[in-house]
Parts: structure tokens; C-alpha cells; sequence
């Protein structure tokens, strides 16, 4: 199986599969209705397949890269037109009467740039129109970040809180939150009251001290996140030489609801963008590769579930020494930045971080296959489904995937969207966490280039 290569055809079906996220995420902005679980099973099916499908023959799979361009020609037409024609948030408060004149100047400045991205496969220009593309991105992010200043949602109003505790020299994790909704539905039975919720803040130290960092310079950390999302396309469109990394920036940067993603102040920007830094130094430069795993493991809690789709990243036949010695420096990158506010209190850590995720309740409004099996908000699926079902997707992602970054990404983005799909929660953030993998999985697809690819070893 070893023998199995990076093949169009996979960037192909991976391609749709990311179209497919979108829009189900545009259906209600996340939410569960038929037609997004629909969209969900797509993906989900598509992913399968590109894990466990035969290697296509090299004639046929040459065919797939001209079929793959005209594909990712209607699929960004697609997302561009839906940019054009729907409302990109939901808390917008205008600033001037033309505001979305701005913003359909820049979606139409993209789309020309789409055509020339699509055309372009190498050179100077094809570089600058990626850089002006970021840029084109960056504009629309501040842009929507300036329209809509306070969303309402409880996850911003919590950063600015724990940013608050942390200025005056209090523990983050050991603080409370105030309850915006003021009431308890959404929060499990004794972790919150009609106007406070009895956890800290509830990421991890390196999403907390990116976003405090963010905040004291621009006082919306949410400017962090359109960075992130821009240098995540950026470093997929150099990952490899070739069409396909810039056509995976634009697709992650056109998934319908990428703005409202931004708006909403999610974290999910973030954890892309060190998912994207794992797969670019997997492909540019190995010797990061252990410390932007590190890096990776400290911004999202689940990311551990993936740490066996390393092996993916480690070119040759498995050696558990080299493994083990990737894994160790990865889990010392994230130990340093994590232990300090674990220490800090260590019983408040652990119910803000990893606790209170895991008593979260029900939802019956997530998109997943337990919601879809809800009757008056009983679900007829166990609640603890999703983590034995991510294990065949874990083994036959080990098992049956070449050696690759395209791989690991491919692989990563099956684990979530199982994961996701057989959740108790499962939203518009989640799922474009996996269109950042799917991505990735595309960028990373092709031939190194042998003048800048670095062959050593991550260890």
C-alpha cells in the first residue's frame, strides 16, 4: 500500500467534498435541516473514497488535472456568486449606505483574480496574484469585522472577559463567564444559571495568548483570524508547484460562510492555520515539522485524535523510533506553552478545557446524524458515538493511504468529518475546520519541487 501515490483524481473528489461543506454550512448557516445532512454524507462519502479507492492509472489520473481545473472553475464560480447574492453575517450594523458595495467591489476583484490563478502555474506573476489574492481576502475579513463590531454570541464575550482577568493578573481558567442568553439550555445541567456559566475560558493557552495578543494590538482579536485564514491560503498556495494550491486557498477562502465564520469570532481560524503550517513544513521544510505539530496539538483539544496520522507525514518505511521521537518533540512544543496555566490551578484547567466540552448537551439543532434521528429532542443514537467511530476511519486512513501530506490531510479531514458527523454538537465552525483540511489535502497534492522541497528527515 506503501507503493499508492498523491493522485488527481483524489484532489478531484476532495475539491467537491469541500464545495459540498460549504454548502451545507450555507443552508442555515451550520445548522441542521435535510439538505445540509445531504451535503454532509457527500463529503463524508468522497473523503471515504479517496482514502480507500485504487490508485488510478498515471494515463487516466493526467486526465483528472485538466477535468479537476474546469471543476474548480464551476465550483469557485459557484462560491463567488453565493458571496454576491447572500448577506455574508447576521450582525451586520452598517456603516454607510454602500456597504456592501465595498464588499462586492472586492468579491468582484477576486473573481478576476480566480481566472488568473486558474491560468497562471508558475512565475513571477502567479506569485504576485496570489499575494494580491490574500490581500483581496484581508480586506473582506476587516471589512466585515468593521460592519459587524459586537455579534452576539457568547464565545466573543467570553474572550473579552477572560482578556480582562488575564490584564489584571487572574487566572483565565479560574474565572466565570457571564451567561449572554440568560437562560441554560445550551449549557449542561450545574455548569450555568441564567446569568453566569461556571467555567473559565475554554480553549487552550496558545489559541488564548494568539487572541490576547491580537486584542491588545487591534482590540478585536477576531483581526487575528482573517489573518490566519489568509496565511493558511498563503502557504497552501506554495505547498506545492502547480494550479492546485492557489485553487485550494480559493476555495477556502470562498466557502460561503468564511465570512460569518469571521464574525462570529470562532476559533476555528486558528486551528486551520496550524493544520496548514503542519502539512506546508510536511512538504517545504521537515525539520519543522515536530514543532508545528507541537503548535497543532496546543490550539485544539480533539487534535490529539489525529497524533496516529503522523506516520502519514514520515516518508519510508515505519520505524517506531522516528515516530516516537516526531511525537516527543511535538508533545514537548505543546507542553511548554500548555503547562504553565495548568499549573496555574489545575482543577479549573481541567473543567474549562476538557470537562465542560465534554458535558456540553444535546443540540438538537447540530448538524449531524444524531440530530437527524431526534423526536422531540431525544436522540435515538448514543451520545458517545463519535469516538468509536472515528477508529475505522483512523485505520484504514494508516492502513490504506500513501505516505503523503495530501494524505494526512485527506485522512484528518475523514476522522472529523465522522467525528463530527455522529457528535451531540456539530456546527458551522466544525465543519469549516474540515473544508481548511480538505484544502490542505488538495494544496498538498502533486510532485515536490526538487529545488526547494527539503528531503531530510523531521526527526
Amino acid at each position: 500500500m506503501r507503493a499508492r501515490r498523491d493522485s488527481y483524481l483524489s484532489a478531484l473528489a476532495l475539491g467537491i467534498a469541500a464545495v459540498a461543506l460549504g454548502q451545507a454550512l450555507q443552508y442555515a448557516n451550520g445548522a441542521y435541516t435535510p439538505d445540509a445532512l445531504e451535503m454532509v454524507t457527500l463529503a463524508l462519502g468522497l473523503t471515504f473514497l479517496v482514502v480507500v479507492a485504487p490508485q488510478p492509472g498515471e494515463w487516466l489520473d493526467s486526465g483528472f488535472l485538466k477535468l479537476g481545473l474546469i471543476g474548480a472553475v464551476a465550483g469557485l464560480a459557484r462560491e463567488l456568486y453565493v458571496h454576491m447574492i447572500v448577506m455574508p453575517g447576521i450582525y451586520l450594523r452598517p456603516t454607510s449606505q454602500d456597504f456592501m458595495l465595498q464588499h462586492h467591489r472586492l468579491v468582484a476583484v477576486a473573481a478576476v483574480l480566480t481566472g488568473v490563478l486558474i491560468v497562471l502555474e508558475r512565475g513571477l506573476a502567479r506569485t504576485l496574484a496570489v499575494i494580491a489574492y490574500a490581500g483581496v481576502f484581508v480586506g473582506l475579513g476587516f471589512w466585515i469585522l468593521k460592519e459587524s463590531p459586537s455579534p452576539i454570541i457568547d464565545v466573543v464575550s467570553w474572550h473579552q472577559v477572560s482578556f480582562e482577568a488575564f490584564a489584571r493578573g487572574t487566572n483565565p481558567y479560574g474565572i466565570t463567564m457571564p451567561n449572554i442568553y440568560g437562560h441554560t439550555m445550551w449549557y449542561a445541567p450545574g455548569l450555568a444559571d441564567a446569568t453566569t456559566v461556571k467555567v473559565g475560558f475554554p480553549y487552550p493557552p496558545l489559541t488564548f495568548l494568539l487572541s490576547a495578543a491580537a486584542h491588545g494590538v487591534a482590540r478585536d482579536y477576531r483581526y487575528l483570524h482573517v489573518i490566519a485564514i489568509a496565511a493558511s491560503g498563503l502557504l497552501f498556495a506554495f505547498a506545492r508547484p502547480g494550479r492546485l494550491g492557489p485553487i485550494a486557498m480559493a476555495v477556502l477562502f470562498f466557502s460561503p460562510r468564511s465570512l460569518f465564520v469571521l464574525e462570529q469570532g470562532w476559533t476555528e481560524p486558528l486551528s486551520i492555520f496550524a493544520f496548514a503550517a503542519v502539512v506546508f513544513c510536511a512538504c517545504r521544510f521537515p525539520k519543522a515539522l515536530p514543532y508545528a505539530l507541537g503548535a497543532l496539538f496546543a490550539t485544539k483539544q480533539y487534535y490529539v485524535l489525529i497524533a496516529p496520522l503522523v506516520v502519514l507525514l514520515l516518508p519510508g518505511p515505519f520505524k517506531l523510533r522516528e515516530f516516537a521521537r516526531v511525537m516527543l518533540k511535538a508533545g514537548l512544543v505543546a507542553a511548554v506553552i500548555t503547562l504553565p496555566f495548568f499549573l496555574w490551578d489545575p482543577g479549573a484547567f481541567w473543567r474549562s478545557v476538557v470537562e465542560f466540552q465534554g458535558k456540553q448537551p444535546f443540540r438538537v439543532e447540530a448538524l449531524s446524524y444524531v440530530a437527524a434521528t431526534a423526536v422531540n429532542g431525544v436522540p435515538t443514537m448514543p451520545l458517545w458515538l463519535s469516538f468509536p467511530v472515528i477508529l475505522p476511519g483512523l485505520a484504514l486512513a494508516v492502513w490504506r493511504s500513501p505516505k503523503t501530506p495530501a494524505a494526512f490531510a485527506a485522512g484528518s479531514a475523514l476522522v472529523f468529518t465522522l467525528f463530527f458527523a455522529f457528535a451531540k454538537q456539530a456546527f458551522c465552525n466544525y465543519y469549516f475546520l474540515i473544508v481548511g483540511m480538505l484544502c490542505a489535502a488538495i494544496a498538498a497534492t502533486g510532485e515536490p519541487d526538487a529545488s526547494t522541497a527539503d528531503a531530510s528527515s523531521p526527526s
